[in-house]
């Protein structure tokens, strides 16, 4: 096998876990996904190299087609460097984290999930905001899923 054609699903995890392997992968994904963790960003946060893999948020077939048929044509770097498209770190289940916690009132395990992700990802805006949403709109939306 010389490309994997994934979507961050099992089978691309479980290729990349060999550290040995170096498969070049063309990863389609959805920046729009809930639960969301492209390759290039779980491998930086493992300190892992992942130049093996292109990522692909925003295509159509004609794009892939593009990007598989330069991997063929001049290599995986020159696809890479022309169709990657960089993944950015979205924090979008950090709310629903910190609701559930408060919900079951496990005060050490929220200050331990902030602690943690603090020291992983510093005092990114974008987290931040989704834990302060988490504490503050807990008591609404408490009351709304009662009405429910």
């Amino acid at each position: 096998c010389h490309l994997l054609l994934g979507c961050s699903s099992g089978i691309t995890w479980a290729v990349h876990s060999q550290q040995d392997i170096r498969l070049p992968s063309v990863q389609l994904l959805d920046k729009e996904a809930f639960i969301y963790n492209p390759p290039s960003i779980a491998m930086e946060r493992a300190g892992e190299d992942h130049s093996h893999v292109l990522e692909l948020f925003a295509f159509d077939v004609h794009s892939v087609h593009a990007a598989v048929e330069t991997v063929f044509t001049e290599g995986f770097s020159a696809s890479r460097k022309k169709f990657n498209q960089p993944a950015r770190k979205q924090f979008r289940i950090f709310r629903g984290i910190v609701h559930r916690f408060i919900q079951k009132k496990q005060w050490g395990c929220l200050m331990k999930f902030v602690r943690m992700n603090l020291k992983e990802h510093g005092p990114h805006p974008a987290m931040l905001w989704k834990i302060v949403q988490g504490v503050f709109l807990y008591p609404l939306q408490s009351r709304l899923n009662k009405k429910s």
